[in-house]
Order: structure tokens, then sequence, then C-alpha cells
């Protein structure tokens, strides 16, 4: 229960099977409709702290749904369901009494309201659902709406003068209000009724009565075989993830008991900009989830130019890298109420295999000679070898739920904590521990969103030639070419909003269903204790996105352009955007 004035939300029930609550004209007792474990059904009235103030007889063992309170409080009335037949009961609250005050026999009637006298309610009677009112002194009935899609669950201002209802457009349900007038309501000899059921217009369409003609057949029945299901696609399609890292385009595929998943891919870093190729399952069906991951492909690197005694050169990496990966997660779902809440915690172990690592400059692998003597060595590539690891991982998240217009959530926080490092039999030694955090909040108007992340990243760097350096985890500032350092300090301020709903189709190909904008400062500090080295990088700027459906597709996709400037270089850049990822 939520009281507006105090903005205080109470837990009325717990661990309770309680549905359909309606709240007395002066908010002290609850009716509702209790189901136990035995499936048998009562209507139910509590106090507002829970407690059973009383429970209504049902010797049928009738459905009773859709309760509601008369306007003085000393009447409850509900619909009652049985033998597929249905009819509008009223129960006097301090007698106990049960009566039924209209038999609506196979009529779908729905959401009854009893204001006074008259007892409103929802019903299909003219071949389309709308609002009537049965009136209980002259045991007469009216129709009050003659909407042409539909109008549905009548209620009544407090001074008796309204009745508001919803209206079905073809934009949407809208919320309508008319005035509490008997005198406007047509009684039911002029409401026109359908000739013939819908039923009957489709059996005629067809040409024949396609119950009679329909086949029946009896199919044995037989335990489901968990192995044979596992690659059993139930629900597929594409899909894009993007963080300010990695850009994983792919196409992922559920079973028919959502226990395995499968997808494969490509992912593409925004600092090595060459598609690395994936498959992974994921196995759900036991406690924890089982987790298993393979990935190819051939690798490139611009580390950019350096000093050389003959002038400036480009250092490009090239290798080709095949991974192996499988661990457990342990998920708790915690969601409650308008917040998604979720925890994880998980480990994984992996083997990566680097076969024909060379540079540009010699041809060697990651030690670059400067001369005979120097040279540049760049621990955050591995070279040939074997890189056995360890990897992990906590995160939590706690975001309220959006609606269809919001970019983000209007209220939310995520952690994320990583550690890796190398395995004893590793040809290489080292380790990485990341945290990022992203929080969100509600922007100046409808469906803007103040956002931004803190990140830290602490890299385990020694001058020995197996030294190894983890790919970088945290988000660095945008539009900039960001070395790695043993500490980094990373931060960012975003200012998202919609600015135009297009709602354009090009044919089956694309649909454009928003543009939106967003400025965004970016900050990071980083330091390496080793060689005494440090550096700050700062960026602002701005970006267009357009989002997206493609081929009727229903996963949202984006791209765009970013604008990003350097405070310190003072060169600022244009870029194509996919996700977060430039190109």
């Amino acid at each position: 229960m939520y009281d507006l004035a105090s903005h205080k939300k109470t837990v009325v029930s717990q661990n309770s099977r309680y549905a359909s609550a309606s709240l007395s004209p002066d908010a002290h007792y609850i009716a509702t409709v209790e189901t136990d474990e035995s499936y048998q059904t009562h209507l139910v009235v509590l106090d507002t702290v829970g407690s059973v103030h009383k429970k209504f007889e049902n010797s049928d063992n009738a459905f009773i749904s859709m309760p509601s309170w008369s306007d003085d409080g000393q009447f409850i009335v509900a619909l009652k369901t049985k033998d597929e037949k249905r009819s509008i009961i009223r129960y006097h609250v301090e007698s106990g009494v049960a009566e039924e005050i209209l038999n609506m026999n196979f009529e779908n009637a729905g959401y009854p309201v009893l204001h006074k006298n008259y007892l409103f309610y929802n019903s299909p009677y003219s071949g389309i659902d709308n609002i009537y009112v049965y009136d209980l002194e002259s045991k007469q009935k009216f129709q009050i709406t003659s909407s042409k899609y539909g109008a549905f669950n009548a209620s009544i201002s407090p001074d008796g003068s309204r009745i508001v209802y919803t209206d079905q457009s073809r934009d949407g349900l809208e919320v309508v209000q008319i005035p509490f007038n008997p005198l406007e309501w047509k009684s039911m000899d002029q409401v026109l009724v359908p000739d013939k059921p819908l039923y009957q217009h489709i059996v005629e369409t067809e040409g024949q009565d396609l119950f009679s003609t329909t086949p029946v057949n009896n199919f044995s029945i037989k335990k489901y075989s968990k192995a044979k299901g596992l690659i059993n696609p139930h629900t597929w399609g594409p899909y894009v993830n993007s963080d300010f890292t990695t850009l994983d385009i792919g196409i992922s595929s559920k079973d028919l008991l959502s226990t395995t998943q499968i997808g494969v891919g490509v992912k593409i870093s925004e600092d090595e900009r060459k598609p690395l190729y994936y498959a992974n399952v994921s196995y759900q069906g036991f406690y924890p989830i089982i987790d298993f991951s393979i990935s190819t492909g051939d690798r490139k690197v611009n580390e950019g130019f350096f000093n050389f005694p003959s002038g400036q050169q480009e250092i490009i990496f090239d290798w080709h890298e095949n991974t192996v990966e499988g661990g457990l997660r342990i998920p708790w779902l915690l969601t409650h109420s308008k917040y998604h809440t979720r925890f994880t915690i998980g480990d994984a172990m992996g083997y990566t295999r680097v076969d024909d690592f060379v540079n540009s400059v010699d041809g060697g692998g990651r030690y670059v000679p400067f001369d005979l003597n120097s040279g540049y060595f760049f621990r955050n590539r591995v070279d040939d070898g074997n890189l056995v690891y360890n990897r992990f991982s906590i995160e939590f998240l706690n975001l309220l739920k959006r609606s269809r217009r919001d970019i983000f959530s209007q209220w939310g926080q995520t952690f994320e904590v990583e550690y890796s490092n190398t395995l004893g039999n590793s040809d290489f030694k080292g380790n990485n521990l990341s945290f990022l955090t992203f929080l969100y909040f509600p922007g100046l108007a409808k469906h803007h969103s103040i956002n931004g992340y803190a990140a830290y990243q602490k890299t385990f760097i020694e001058n020995k030639i197996e030294n190894y350096i983890f790919r970088n985890n945290i988000p660095l500032p945008r539009g900039q070419s960001v070395s790695r350092f043993e500490s980094m300090y990373s931060y960012s301020a975003n200012y998202t909003l919609p600015l135009w709903y297009p709602d354009i189709a090009i044919g089956p190909l694309v649909n454009f269903q928003r543009v939106r904008g967003n400025v965004f400062f970016d900050y990071a500090f980083g330091k390496t204790e080793i060689n005494n080295t440090s550096k700050v990088y700062t960026s602002i700027g701005a970006e267009l996105k357009f989002d997206v459906n493609i081929m009727r597709l229903l996963q949202q996709f984006d791209f765009g352009v970013r604008y990003s400037y350097p405070i310190e270089t003072g060169v600022g850049q244009f870029e194509f955007i996919i996700g977060n990822i430039g190109f």
C-alpha cells in the first residue's frame, strides 16, 4: 500500500496468496481474493496491517475475481464464475450474507462497480466491449458507452458527478471522463446486437465447419528427455551488446525449458579493431550455472608512432589467438517492487594459445629493438606462448524499471569487480583488479537521464620479459588513445535526452524509432610506479544516436556519430559509433 500524501510504501502481507486488492472508501480495509494450497478460493477482507478481518464462505468453490467496494463501504461486489457461467455477487460486509444481484449466464462481464443503486460493469454484449449499468431498483440495464474499439473499467468520482474509464483508441488506452447523467444512457432495446456470433462469420468465410472437419489425435505421453532437449531452439534471434570497451554482435537461442543458452558471434575491441569470433554455451539447469566458451581469430593492434634512429615508425602487432574458457556462476535474483535487482558471483579458468606473433618493425615479438642495447617492450601483449589464467567476478545491479521511452533507468546503481591472474603453468605472469560502478539519476525533463561511471584498475607491471598485462576492463575517455598504467582512475558524467520519435519505416528493412543526444565529460588519471610516470586524460563532447529495428526484429540497435575534444591535445575528431564503440 502506498500513501500518496506521505510517499510511504507499506507491505501489507507477505508469503500470502492474494490477488485483486481493492481499498475500502475509508482506507481501513482491503478486499482481496485468496486461493490456498488446496485451490480453495475465498473473498477475504484484510485490515491494513494484513490481518484477516473477515472471510466469506464459498461452498461451491466458484472462481471469485475483481472485488470492489460500494461507495458507502457496506458492500463488496465481485465476479463469480462457475461451470463457464458468470454472475455478479454482492457481499454484505458485516453480516457476511452473499446474494446474486445479476446473472450474466455466458455473457463475459467484468469489473463490477457498485455506486448507490447502480451496478456498473464491462460487457461485449454488442460485439464490442463497452460499459453497461444495472439499476438495482428498476431492474433495468443500460449501455453507457458506445466505443468504436472498446471501453473498460468504470470508476465513479468521489462527488458522484463523473464516470472515469479507459477507452481503446488506435494509439492505445486513453483515460476518459464523462458526466454522470442517467438520462443519456441507452436502453438495451436500442443497443445494436450482432446478428450472429463472431465464430459463425469465420465459419461462413472458411466455407466449412472447421470444428467438425478437424481430426482428433491422441498423442502418447512420455517423459521429457533433458539430454535430447539441450539443442532444441525455442527462442532465438540476433543481439547487439556494447560497453565502453567492446562491441558484441551475435545470435543466441534458448531451448524449450530455458536451461541451455547457445550464442555465436563476433566481438570487436575498441583498441584492437579486428573481429574475434566466438561460441558459448551456458547450461542453467543446475545451480550454479555452467558456462563454456571458445574463441578464435586473427588480431591486429596499432600501438602508434615511436621514435627510432631512422625517424618515427609505426608499431603494429599481428597474431593469431585461440581461447577456451569454462566456469561457474551463482546468480541471486533479488528483484522487488519497481526495482530490478540481481547479484552474481562467478569464477572461470581459461587457456589462450598465441601463435605467429610479429611486430611490424623487425618481425619479432613484443620486444621491439630501438638499437643494439635498448628497445620498446610491450607488456600488454602476449607474444607466442601459452597463457593460463583464472578470472573471478562479482556483479550487482539495482535499477528502477524503465518505461518504453526511458533511455536509461531513472534511478539505479551497478557495481562490477573483476580479478584476473595467471596460474603456475602459464608462460606469462600477471594480475589485474578492476572496479566499475555506473550511477543513474533522473534528468531535468521526462525521460532525460543524468548518468555516469567511476572506475579503478590496478595492474601488475614489472620489468620482466614474462610480465603480462591483462586486457583493459574499465571505460576510458572517449576520443583519446590511452596508455596502460599500474593504477588508473576513470570518471565520466553524461546527460542523455530523447530528441525525436520519428517512427519512420523503410519497408521491412529498418524502422527508425528514436533520435537521442548525449553530452559528456570524461576524465582519467594513470600512474606507474616502476618508471614514475603519470598522465591525465580529459575529453568533452557530444553524441547523436539513432535507435532502430532491423528486419522487423525486436532487438533494438543504436548507431550514430560522436564528436570528441581532448582537452590536453586540443585536436577534436568525429567518429562513427555503434553502441559506445567509435570507428
